[in-house]
């Protein structure tokens, strides 16, 4: 019996050692441990405690255990503990959604085992907490899309260079898919592009463990170079080693290529705006200039883009007023086209422009921003006026003309029958001196209209070849008595001076006008400079309103430092009967005389001046080729005797014809006379004996002079012809001369005028 009784109380022991160490086993598990009878719980190991947020065993005790399960799968679980507590066999690892006392979610691995608990039916259930494990399959996973689903290719590969992994982005990028790429080299996809160099680079900073960023042209597997954006990333192993490379890649092929379009229109347009014959700007409403073009530096005169940069366009305008206008009807308009404008350059000349400009506006119409383009325009507006000038000018010219001519056959005859009446009436001083005064004033007369068919250009010249420097010298005695005593006259000739073919007569009248205008600008003394110099044009230059063509000149040059003109004043010089002089101290036909001499030479003239600055006239001549001729003086005859030649007289105007016919008769000449060409032509057929001299005048109505004398040279080839007019508008007006070898009397003319000139020209 005492043996019997050992054995029993040695198991027990053992048993409860047994359970002891289950117990501590089940306590240290770090999986949560639960028992329960009758869907209680009845044990919670420390796991348990843990994994269900609970303070201690005792807050799990006693609940149903279907309170620790997600209620998403309580209903499923409810039907597991059924079928096992039936069938009495473990049932198979499951996931399962569980739930903590405070309801948050525990994912968890969980096998359930049936046994007996102090003599009831028990369950045994053991939980893994994968929570952790879940989310980061979960993170990988989205990762794993993400990388598929990237737009940008992506590829991995180890430090050698042989590809692991890529995404389809790649395959659509490349044409390569990854089966065929995956062990490849990187250089599969190598262009020829870049050079060794490139690589080498890009290797030697991805394997020092730094990051490479940058563009490369790459090949596709047709053979198609594109061009990405590339990062490529170093990735370390566990050792702290490089042992991958991630390479994220983005295709900026047709980016680049509308980039490169962009560049070239860029350069086409900053070429275009850089070389533009207008100058271009950009400025801000309230003047600020922003950007311009080479041509807006040379119109303003700029000496650099910066000068022209810290300038305010609003002080370019020549008025104020002006930069307000512009403003008003560019913001009402919102853009202007070849809107006039007066501007002035950075050393205060005054230039003509036309501007075309478009604003920027805000949403609210508020104007922004300026882009305008301007061309000058000044040339143009000038040639304009002076185009304008010239037809005032001519039309001017065309009237003078035309009354002058009247003019001087009223005058030839007051003159003739003037002196006709002196001539027999020796003895009576009273009518003798009243005869002079009508004389005086005819000759008066004879003058002013001298200067009308100058101006008008409608006056017979009778040029020669000649050196301005003669003429300057002969008349240097006569200019200083008509200066004061206070003026001093200086003269700078050149030496070589080319020479010229006009009347001296005309330029000499031409010198006397200019110092004398000189004199009356210096009331208290002062100096007069009369240069002269040979001048070579390259190209065709505009002086005064004439467009001088290439050649060689010879120019002199007239300048005072007496008061000087203004602007208003300066643009009304040459114009006929324009005086600044008190009424009774000038015609104002002075330097219209003095264009119309010029002009009728070919010549050209223009003057500069401005108030307190003096002024300077500057006219040019075409030169000449041609030999000095020996006098540039008419030789005047002396005292003409009469004669017995037979002289056919044709004239228009009744009292001069009849003039002529008595004083010729008087002088013992037989004259037949004709009141136009018509009648001449009869009396030339219809005669008899020969005729011995033409005296005709030039334009008469029907056929002219010269047409006349051509005819009766036909019929009788040795008669005389001498030329008489106020002026001529054929051949002689269109050359401005005197054909070769013809005698000319200018209208009006005295007695003595006229038999003395018959006499000449008969005795040729």
């Amino acid at each position: 019996m005492a043996s019997g009784d050992v054995v029993p109380q040695e198991a027990e022991e053992a048993l409860r050692e047994s359970e002891s160490r289950y117990r501590t086993l089940v306590e240290l598990s770090p999986d949560a441990i639960l028992v329960h009878v009758d869907g209680k719980v009845v044990f919670a190991n420390a796991a348990s405690v843990r994994l269900f947020g609970a303070n201690d065993s005792r807050a799990l005790l006693g609940r149903s255990i279907l309170d620790l399960v997600h209620p998403d799968t309580r209903a499923l679980v409810e039907q597991r503990i059924q079928l096992l507590l039936e069938k009495r066999r473990a049932v198979p690892t499951v996931e399962e959604k569980l739930q903590t006392l405070q309801g948050k979610p525990i994912e968890a691995e969980v096998s359930a085992v049936p046994f007996v608990y102090q003599g009831k039916a028990a369950v045994q259930v053991i939980a893994h907490d994968i929570s952790a494990r879940k989310r980061s399959e979960q993170q990988l996973h989205l990762q794993s899309t993400a990388l598929n689903s990237a737009a940008n290719a992506i590829v991995i590969a180890d430090r050698s260079g042989r590809v692991t992994w890529v995404n389809p982005a790649f395959t659509r990028l490349s044409g390569y898919s990854f089966e065929e790429v995956a062990g490849q080299l990187l250089s599969l996809l190598k262009s020829e592009h870049q050079d060794p160099v490139f690589h080498r680079n890009l290797w030697d900073t991805i394997l020092a463990g730094m990051p490479w960023r940058g563009e490369i042209v790459n090949r596709r597997k047709d053979g198609t170079s594109y061009v990405e954006e590339m990062t490529i990333t170093p990735v370390y192993d566990g050792a702290g080693r490089v042992s991958h490379f991630i390479a994220i890649e983005q295709d900026v092929t047709e980016r680049k290529r509308a980039q490169e379009a962009l560049e070239v229109s860029e350069e086409r347009y900053r070429k275009f705006f850089e070389e533009d014959i207008s100058g271009d700007y950009i400025s801000t409403p309230d003047g600020r200039l922003l950007a311009c073009n080479p041509t807006f530096l040379k119109i303003f005169g700029f000496s650099s883009l910066q000068e022209a940069l810290s300038t305010n366009v609003q002080t370019l305008f020549a008025q104020p007023e002006s930069r307000r206008g512009y403003l008003a009807l560019l913001s009402g308009k919102k853009k202007l086209e070849r809107f006039g404008v007066e501007f002035k350059k950075r050393d205060g000349t005054r230039i003509y422009a036309i501007e075309s400009s478009f604003g920027t506006f805000d949403e609210s119409g508020n104007l922004l921003e300026i882009k305008g383009y301007i061309f000058d325009d000044t040339e143009r507006k000038r040639l304009e006026e002076q185009f304008l000038q010239a037809q005032k000018m001519e039309a001017i010219g065309r009237l003078a003309g035309g009354v002058a001519h009247d003019f001087n056959n009223l005058l030839t005859a007051i003159l003739g029958y003037s002196d006709l009446i002196q001539r027999r009436t020796t003895s009576d001083q009273w009518l003798q001196h009243h005869i002079d005064e009508i004389r005086k004033a005819a000759e008066r007369a004879t003058a002013l209209t001298r200067q009308l068919l100058t101006f008008s250009r409608k006056q017979v010249i009778q040029p020669k070849v000649f050196n301005l420097n003669v003429v300057l010298t002969d008349m240097e005695k006569m200019l200083r008595r008509l200066i004061s005593e206070d003026v001093d006259l200086r003269m700078d000739l050149e030496p070589r001076l080319s020479t010229i073919k006009s009347d001296p007569n005309q330029i000499e009248q031409v010198l006397m006008n200019l110092v004398i205008n000189a004199r009356d600008a210096m009331p208290h003394g002062g100096r007069v400079v009369i240069r002269t110099e040979n001048v070579t044009l390259d190209k065709s230059v505009y002086l005064g309103s004439e467009n001088l063509q290439p050649g060689q000149y010879a120019a002199i040059t007239v300048s005072d430092n007496g008061s000087g003109i203004d602007a208003e004043t300066l643009g009304h010089v040459f114009e006929p009967f324009f005086t600044t002089k008190e009424v009774g101290k000038g015609t104002g036909l002075g330097l219209s005389t003095v264009y119309g001499i010029v002009k009728q030479s070919n010549g050209a003239i223009s003057v500069e001046s401005a108030p307190g600055q003096g002024t300077t006239f500057k006219i040019l001549f075409p030169a000449v080729g041609e030999r000095v001729e020996e006098s540039i003086r008419d030789s005047t005859a002396g005292p003409a005797a009469g004669g017995s030649e037979t002289i056919l007289l044709v004239e228009d105007e009744d009292a001069i014809r009849e003039l002529g016919k008595e004083i010729l008769e008087m002088h013992g000449y037989r004259v037949l006379v004709a009141g136009n060409a018509q009648k001449a032509a009869e009396i030339i057929r219809t005669i008899s004996g020969r005729i011995d001299l033409l005296i005709t005048d030039v334009v008469m109505p029907g056929m002219g002079g010269q047409d006349l004398a051509q005819m009766v040279q036909s019929v009788q080839p040795l008669i005389k012809i001498l030329f008489v007019s106020g002026y001529a508008e054929d051949v002689i007006l269109k050359q401005g001369s005197l054909p070769p070898g013809r005698a000319f009397l200018q209208k009006p003319y005295v007695v003595s005028a006229l038999t003395q000139k018959v006499r000449e020209v008969l005795a040729r």
